[in-house]
This record gives C-alpha cells, sequence and structure tokens, in this order.
C-alpha cells in the first residue's frame, strides 16, 4: 500500500501536477494538509473518496484523505480518531486483504500553535494507551527535532518528541527535508510500533515537481496480500454528456480560487501552466470519460 502525504498549499494550484505523480507512483491514498478549499465546497480529487475538513471562518488550512476506491486489496472507512475541535484533522480506518486493520490520520498544526500540538500530543497518547489499532499519523506538523534530522528543535519538535517517547512511536522520514529550499523536515510520518515491521519504505520525493512550497513523501506498507494496480486505460471525453450550467459554475469558482492563490509572478510559462492546471481541473470535476475499446481505436486509423 502507497500514501502519499502533500502539504499542497492550495489544491486548485496543486492538482494536476499532483494527480501525476500519484499516477505514476500508483498511489492507493492520498493525504493533504492546506488544501485551502471554501468552508462550503466539497473536496474533489480524480473519481476517487474524499474525506475532508475545511477551515472553519478564515481562509487557508484544511485537511483531506482521498482513497483510490479502484483498488480491491482493502477498505477505507471515516473514523474520528484525534478529531478535536481545537486543531485541524481527519482519519480513516484501513482494512486490507490479509486482515491487517489500521488507522491513518491527517492532521495539520500551522506554526507556532503551541496548544494545538499540545492538544494532538495528549490525543496521541490517550489513543495508545487504550490499545486501539495500529496508528499511522502523516501531516504537516511544523515540528523540529534533531531527531528526525532538523538542524535545531522547536518547541513544537519537543512536544512531540515527548509524546513518542512515552508511546513508543517512531518517525520514518527520511530524514530530507519536506520543504523546498530550506533544511526543515516539518512534513512527518509517525507511526505506532506495531506497524513499524511492515513499512518498507518513506520517500521524501524531492525530484517531484508540484506547484507548492512542500515536498510530496511516500510511504509504502507491506500489508496487502495482494497488490492490485490501477491500469491506465485509453479514455475519451464524453462532450456531448456535459452539464453546461455545472460547467458555469465550477468553472467560475475555480478561476475565482485561481485569481485569489496565483502568485504575482511575471513568467508567462508559469502562469500559463498555473491556468491550465485549472482548466484541466475543471474538466475533470464536471466531464465524465468513457473508455475506448481497441476496436474502436483502430477504426479510427483504417484497421480492421
Amino acid at each position: 500500500m502507497k500514501i502519499l502525504l502533500l502539504n499542497a498549499q492550495a489544491i486548485s494550484t496543486a492538482y494536476s501536477q499532483l494527480v501525476n505523480i500519484v499516477n505514476n507512483y500508483d498511489v492507493d491514498i492520498v493525504c493533504l494538509n492546506e488544501t485551502h478549499q471554501s468552508e462550503n465546497t466539497k473536496l474533489k480529487f480524480l473519481d476517487w473518496q474524499v474525506h475532508d475538513v475545511p477551515r472553519v471562518g478564515r481562509k487557508g488550512g484544511g485537511v483531506a484523505i482521498c482513497i483510490n476506491t479502484h483498488k480491491s486489496n482493502f477498505i477505507a472507512t471515516r473514523t474520528p480518531v484525534l478529531d478535536d475541535k481545537d486543531y485541524e484533522s481527519v482519519g480513516i480506518n484501513i482494512q486490507t486483504d490479509s486482515n491487517h486493520n489500521f488507522n491513518i490520520v491527517t492532521p495539520y498544526i500551522p506554526p507556532e500553535e503551541i496548544e494545538q500540538m499540545e492538544k494532538l500530543s495528549k490525543n496521541i497518547e490517550n489513543y495508545t494507551s487504550a490499545r486501539k489499532p495500529n496508528l499511522v499519523v502523516m501531516g504537516d506538523l511544523n515540528a523540529k527535532s534533531l531527531e528526525w534530522n532538523n538542524d535545531k528543535s522547536n518547541k513544537a519538535g519537543e512536544i512531540i518528541e515527548n509524546c513518542m517517547t512515552k508511546t513508543g512511536m517512531l518517525c520514518r522520514n527520511d530524514g530530507q527535508p519536506t520543504r523546498r529550499n530550506t533544511k526543515s523536515v516539518i512534513d512527518l510520518v509517525l507511526i505506532t510500533p506495531g506497524i513499524n515491521n511492515k513499512v518498507k519504505e518513506c520517500t521524501t520525493l524531492a525530484h517531484e515537481d508540484v506547484r507548492s512550497d512542500h515536498i510530496c513523501v511516500l510511504l509504502e506498507v507491506d500489508v496487502c496480500k495482494t497488490q492490485t494496480t490501477t491500469k491506465e486505460k485509453k479514455q475519451v471525453w464524453q462532450l456531448n454528456k456535459v452539464d453546461w450550467n455545472n460547467w458555469k459554475e465550477q468553472s467560475e469558482k475555480n478561476m475565482s480560487e485561481w485569481l485569489t492563490n496565483s502568485s504575482s509572478s511575471n513568467d508567462v510559462d508559469e502562469v500559463y501552466q498555473s491556468l491550465k492546471e485549472t482548466i484541466d481541473r475543471t474538466m475533470t470535476e464536471v466531464i465524465k470519460k468513457r473508455e475506448v475499446k481497441k476496436k474502436q481505436i483502430q477504426s479510427l486509423h483504417g484497421g480492421t
């Protein structure tokens, strides 16, 4: 099972490149921080199942977990594990075809929000002491510690490090910076000891470009009996079945978000790419596709 973590800093701008990464690595689950979605808007990601918690009352923030429901070797359901009104978090329970049962939680703790970090740590301690299923915590905690290769520690790092000492949880980051042009390792993957021996690798994908200051972190765990692969099939847009009123509404919303979140760059290529990603996302959200059979493809080229 492959689980990807990214602080998107607005899903509207990171969407297109994130989809490419998900497809290239055949990712099963995507954990997102700072989705920047509107409070009353349901986040969409491909045709996957999405559990999201937008920030309430102010801009920014937001967390989500996106699940590839085309995979048949595990079942994911929403769980309130570690949910708390004092910080942003979303969780799911995973049951695999090899009878592994564990929870994945994606919290987001903004910089210098010490009370939020203390509350999260306390909830983790209470969870582990109750002998519940194994736990995987993946999120931008803005917590720095020498233990996971930061140059120096901060208060948030000290709090979560103390929590790890009490609970036995382990940090599985590979020590590489998770924020571009810095040495900060703040997008963390923390796991309970019971699932540690199932970790195949945890890799910071520094070579993968995405429109965010943060870098994707990919966790791979050996918890499924069968490894299913999402096979890419030839698909075409069903333009004759488009709800154009929905298209108008969604495109206006996405363009408004693009104008709000886009940088003031004078680089034409950068602006073009950002705008293209917004249009591509709108198409994916509104226009359905259908698979094209092999015979149909051949006939387009005069084949028999």
